[in-house]
Parts: C-alpha cells; structure tokens; sequence
C-alpha cells in the first residue's frame, strides 16, 4: 500500500513539477489581482517624484496622473475579488521599495520597465 501511495505522489510530482504547485496554481488571468498595474503603478510614482526633484514639473505631473489612475484600478480589482483597499495600497508600497533599490542597481533594466510600462499605460 505504501508503494502505490509514494508511486502516486511520484507520478504527481512528475507531471505538475510539485504536489503543492498542482492543488494551489492559479492561471494568470484569473489570478486575485494583476501585479503588472501595481509594478507600473509604484513605477509611475517613483518617476513622479524623481521629475518634480529634477524640476520637471510636466513630467512629474504626467507620472503622478498615470500612478493615480492604476492605484485607482488596482483598489477597484482588489475590491471586485473582496479584498480591502488597504491591501492594494500596501502592495504599492512594497513594490515601490523593491523599484527603488532596482533603479539604483540596474539603469538598463529600469529603463526597459519604464518603456513597458509606458507604452502598456499610457496616458
């Protein structure tokens, strides 16, 4: 019995990859919120601040436009799977932190996001 029991879970870990990921997967488009409104979104704030420190205030404006329509988005998806507000806020935060330590490290990599996301939202 204990052979046909490891046997089983084998098997399951060959074809899923774990038995974990197989019970708790969840394909992206139906996933609880989309992460790429939130990146952008803590993304377009970073670049807001960072124009109205170089004294762009066009730019800064336009930044600060597009970070408050995904913040807006990104509420508005949390509350239609039941999630409060409060946890799209947060994620943005987080995210935030994690971009400013990226920008720091890695220009190229910044800027690759910053095209993405611009063109993925634009104004």
């Amino acid at each position: 019995m204990r052979s046909v029991v490891l046997s089983s879970i084998a098997l399951g870990v060959a074809i899923s990859g774990s038995p974990v990921q197989a019970q708790t997967r969840i394909p992206y488009e139906k996933a609880p919120y989309n992460d790429t409104v939130i990146q952008c979104g803590a993304l377009f704030a970073l670049l807001a601040d960072g124009y109205e420190e170089a004294g762009e205030k066009g730019k800064s404006v336009d930044y600060q436009q597009k970070f408050a329509k995904q913040l807006k988005a990104s509420e508005e998806e949390f509350e239609s799977v039941g999630r409060r507000k409060l946890e799209a806020r947060q994620n943005y935060q987080e995210r935030r932190g994690i971009l400013a330590t990226m920008m720091e490290k890695d220009t190229q990599m910044t800027a690759g996001l910053v095209r993405f996301c611009d063109q993925k939202y634009p104004l």
